[in-house]
């Protein structure tokens, strides 16, 4: 392995760490605050929302525009509502399965105060907490292999075992793998 390449994957491991770390935090967060970051130009809306254990990617297109949200781009934090499935809100047009969620038509219902508001059309998809902290780990997992058998390389160990080998340099006696001798 290249020594730039290494460089290169030791900055991405430490980035998928700090990735794990802050969905971490925002899984703890998501049981009592809603964390949004979303853009808007008054027709289409792209959201992305931390919620109710879960990140959400939502789009909203309203044909013929809303008011109330400034166009531009705004992140923020707000107090939770109870559970969407406590909530019963457009369940018959969403998809679940193991914490997954995903709509290509959503049904938006809005509280009553709100009802002259056109629906916009909406697209979902989410995914739990959990499932976005494990793939942030991967990398970190890959690292730790890496590591492991370059350090059984380095101090004399089978690299299919780990089986020390000062005593038997050609050969490991525990799995019968034969060592490949380095010329100089």
């Amino acid at each position: 392995m290249s020594r730039t390449f290494r460089l290169l994957f030791n900055i991405f491991v430490l980035l998928s760490l700090l990735l794990f770390i802050a969905t971490a935090a925002l899984w703890l967060r998501s049981r009592t605050l809603i964390d949004y970051a979303h853009w808007t130009d008054q027709r289409h809306f792209p959201a992305l929302v931390s919620s109710d254990g879960r990140i959400i990617f939502s789009y909203q297109f309203w044909d013929g525009g809303i008011g109330g949200n400034k166009p531009g781009f705004a992140v923020g934090s707000r107090p939770g509502d109870p559970p969407y499935w406590e909530r019963g809100l457009g369940a018959e047009s969403r998809h679940y399965f193991a914490g997954f969620e995903w709509s290509p038509e959503a049904n938006v219902t809005f509280s009553p105060e709100f009802i002259s508001i056109p629906t916009p059309a909406t697209r979902l998809i989410s995914a739990p907490h959990w499932f976005i902290c494990l793939l942030t780990l991967f990398p970190a997992f890959f690292w730790l292999l890496i590591r492991r058998k370059h350090r059984r390389k380095k101090l004399g160990h089978c690299q299919v075992c780990g089986y020390d080998l000062r005593a038997t340099p050609e050969q490991c006696p525990e799995c019968g793998t034969k060592v490949q001798i380095q010329q100089s």
